[in-house]
């Protein structure tokens, strides 16, 4: 791909003085497009995991206070028993 129309490309997404050079130089766009994918990468990485300690901590929480109404329970049901 010649580098003019590479910049007409390029240019509809970044600013031309960017897009000139990143149509010059294509180790630099490639760099670029590596930088980019593995930072989508690692937000979606941290993103999963919040969602999964989120969940993990609704469910600890949850079976918490299962715990709980069931020790209430139980010594209320011992007190009625003796």
């Amino acid at each position: 791909m010649n580098a003019q129309r590479l910049e007409r490309i390029l240019s509809a997404f970044l600013p031309s003085f960017i897009a000139k050079q990143l149509a010059k130089s294509p180790k630099l766009l490639l760099f670029v497009v590596l930088f980019i994918t593995l930072l989508v990468i690692f937000i979606i990485k941290i993103a999963s995991f919040a969602i999964y300690s989120l969940v993990v901590g609704a469910v600890l929480f949850g079976c918490w206070m299962a715990w709980s109404g069931t020790k209430c329970i139980m010594s209320k049901r011992k007190k009625r028993v003796s």
